[in-house]
């Protein structure tokens, strides 16, 4: 073999490899492609088998639409609506209510914000999750995010691995969760059932103790609230008897206008909260009473002024 078929050889081999390495990468960026167009194809079937006879392929299909769809598809399920039946209707409604709810996630209303954080955990749809913890870590507002951390550890409630459920009752301990109990107690009363798993008795005591948090709070709370609602009335009642008390010693006459002036300060205290709807941002609404409690007293003493420049003095 002379040496221009040995550079022949060579050529060709370099030639082959070059082709082969070629095809190896559009191979793959056509794959790729077809990984990315698969979304928008597998979102048509959806749609598609939301009108099944099969109950698995329309779950399946929810499930789907839940996951990979967003608002800006509410208007494709409108249309789907029209001329709908019952069954592709109740297919239709989850879905919409998902997108929707998570699209009020990120509503400027945090009242809005809040109720579709709550609506969220209350589904039992665990694709939530990511939602719910994108939404809080960006979250301001106290409460609501309160109500996106809560509905986040309900849904992991709902989850297969019980380190996953222990560790989510635990936080909803901590939380003081009110709306937690019913979903923790349901996971003692299926450890204490015969039938129960070691799964289910791992995640029991962690339940167990969540609730027995719970509860203590509750007592605490509504203890503390007792003592303060009894304050606050026998306060009112000693004002009024003491004023009473006052006014007869000094005018011999028993005064019964108390009850006419502390309406007056209720009034105002209202027409102050109206104010700070109207004309304060939003999120300074919970201070109103600071304004309240002086605009009360207030209007209570001109309207004492206006009583005793009139009646009053004309009366004696």
């Amino acid at each position: 073999m002379n040496e221009s078929t040995l550079r022949m050889n060579l050529v060709v081999g370099m030639l082959l490899v070059w082709c082969w390495v070629a095809l190896g990468v559009n191979d793959g960026l056509a794959g790729e492609a077809l990984t990315s167009a698969s979304p928008p194809f597998q979102l048509e079937q959806a749609f598609k088998d939301l009108a099944s006879d099969e109950e698995s392929t329309r779950e399946q299909a929810i499930g789907l639409l839940i996951e990979e769809g967003n608002a800006t598809s509410l208007a494709r399920l409108e249309e789907l609506r029209v001329n709908a039946d019952r069954s592709l209707r109740m297919a239709i409604k989850p879905v919409a209510d998902a997108w929707r709810q998570r699209a009020n996630l990120a509503s400027p209303d945090p009242d809005q914000r809040r109720s579709a954080a709550a609506d969220l955990g209350s589904s039992g749809r665990t694709v939530a999750i990511p939602w719910l913890e994108a939404a809080a870590r960006s979250e301001s507002h106290r409460w609501v995010r309160y109500a996106m951390d809560e509905s986040t550890q309900l849904l992991k409630l709902a989850s297969a691995d019980p380190a996953v459920k222990a560790q989510a009752a635990a936080k909803l301990g901590e939380m003081r969760s009110q709306n937690a109990v019913p979903a923790l107690k349901e996971l003692v009363q299926a450890a204490d059932d015969p039938k129960g798993t070691e799964q289910q008795k791992t995640v029991a005591p962690a339940a167990a103790a969540a609730i027995n948090q719970i509860e203590t709070w509750n007592v605490w709370s509504t203890a503390i609230e007792t003592l303060f609602r009894g304050i606050s009335l026998s306060s009112i009642l000693l004002i009024m008897s003491v004023g009473l008390a006052i006014v007869f010693g000094l005018m011999g006459v028993i005064n019964m206008a108390h009850g006419e002036l502390m309406m007056i300060g209720a009034y105002a205290t209202f027409v102050m909260q109206e104010c700070f709807k109207l004309y304060v941002p939003p999120a300074w609404f919970d201070a109103y009473y600071l304004a309240a409690l002086p605009a009360s007293f207030l209007a209570a003493a001109l309207f004492g002024l206006f009583l005793e420049a009139t009646a009053a003095r004309r009366s004696w």
